[in-house]
């Protein structure tokens, strides 16, 4: 099953307000495990700012629909000035394996 990975950054001085959202869209666009189950999340502080990773494994045949949600939640976050994001599909260690023959 593929992976949805989610990283991005923001500035320190817009932590509240990136929580605010986020905790607004947990409930507009709750996790919803017959489509994607969440592998985890990260967040680290550095030196360009706040860093996030998240990470979810989708249901096979969900790709479309989880890309989408994933889409609609992290468009919440346009109107924060310097949150940066990037949205990647990823294999699984097994598929990637499994890919090259290894599996």
């Amino acid at each position: 099953m593929p992976c949805i990975v989610t990283t991005g950054n923001y500035p320190p001085d817009k932590e509240k307000e990136v929580l605010k959202i986020f905790d607004e869209g947990m409930k507009k666009i709750p996790v919803d495990e017959s489509i994607s189950v969440p592998l985890g999340a990260a967040i680290n502080v550095t030196a360009n700012g706040i860093e996030m990773l998240s990470m979810s494994e989708v249901k096979p045949g969900k790709l479309e629909i989880a890309l989408e949600r994933m889409n609609r939640f992290m468009a919440m976050f346009h109107s924060i000035p310097g949150l940066r994001y990037e949205i990647k599909v990823q294999m699984t260690n097994d598929e990637y394996l499994n890919s090259i023959g290894m599996g």
